[in-house]
């Protein structure tokens, strides 16, 4: 069964670099600067002739005095319990957490990570999401996002633009800006991150579709170049357990790209994970829009329900 629920979540943000502002709430897991994760099992760059990489830029390390505390969020979008199983089926197949974003507004529904890091706006059937200063989703750094709380074995999906802010109709700068769908373990908003996450962006030389599978504040990350020109995708996560597909196609439609499979059982997520839209950028000269032209979800049992549409 997937559920999901309002939350009220805080972190205590700090300067990055000179500009910085990312949550970093903790003292890290693993070298600084490198990616590693070996208690998952990242499949994907085999799948797809992508190599997995190292994510740019410091991890763990912050200057600078505290920032204020970030969230906030309406107590809408709870579902009826239909149990605490993994799978099974929800009301609609999952539509009642759906956001086609029609309004004028970010829904209450949604909870938001660390705002202060960005400003969320809908217009037009769009969600656009663009960060004011320096900000990961890296090891321990936590970035901005809007989550809602989901329960057991789901898929959730979103049509995804990285662009630049100053001229939209551009892909995203470099360097690393991205926006994308995460899903993560609550207590890291207190404790070690756990994550796995998909977004669009810019590299560090090359446009791609990131993912990355975080373990007690260390990042594996996977982002291979694959000659894109730009950085529009349809992304989904779907989880069945501990085992997180991520997927990508075009923004019309066809066939789902397998981009990585995360195997968590040696660290498993809990059955309860924040889920929803980020946007980011590692950098001094933050120059992206994420924009989101809906974030829908659905039940899965088998894995043909991952890619079934």
């Amino acid at each position: 069964m997937m559920r999901v629920f309002s939350s009220a979540l805080w972190c205590l943000p700090a300067l990055l670099l000179s500009t910085g502002g990312c949550a970093d709430k903790r003292p890290t897991a693993g070298t600084t600067g490198t990616s590693s994760g070996s208690a998952g099992s990242h499949v994907g760059s085999n799948e797809n002739g992508g190599s997995s990489g190292t994510s740019g830029g410091s991890s763990g390390t912050s200057s600078g005095s505290s920032g204020s505390s970030g969230t906030s969020g309406g107590s809408n979008g709870t579902l009826p319990d239909g149990g605490g199983g993994s799978s099974g089926t929800l009301p609609d197949g999952g539509s009642e957490l759906d956001d086609e974003f029609e309004g004028n507004a970010v829904d209450s529904a949604w909870t938001a990570l660390n705002p202060q890091m960005v400003a969320s706006t809908v217009s037009g059937g769009v969600l656009r999401m663009t960060p004011n200063r320096n900000c990961v989703w890296f090891h321990a750094d936590e970035g901005p996002g809007l989550i809602k709380l989901v329960t057991g074995d789901f898929k959730v999906t979103a049509n995804v633009r990285a662009r630049r802010a100053s001229n939209p109709s551009m892909p995203a700068p470099g360097i690393y800006q991205f926006a994308g769908l995460i899903a993560r373990d609550p207590a890291g908003s207190t404790a070690h991150e756990n994550y796995v996450f998909t977004v669009m962006g810019e590299r560090g030389g090359w446009l791609t579709n990131e993912t990355k599978n975080t373990i007690r504040s260390s990042s594996d990350v996977h982002g291979p170049n694959e000659g894109r020109k730009h950085a529009d995708a349809e992304l989904r996560i779907c989880r069945i357990g501990q085992v997180f597909r991520l997927y990508n196609r075009p923004p019309a439609g066809g066939p789902w790209k397998l981009e990585s499979t995360y195997d968590r059982k040696g660290a498993p997520l809990p059955e309860t994970l924040e889920v929803g839209p980020i946007a980011y950028t590692y950098t001094n000269s933050p120059d992206l829009v994420g924009e989101f032209d809906y974030v829908r979800f659905g039940t899965v049992t088998t894995v043909a329900d991952c890619t079934a549409d």
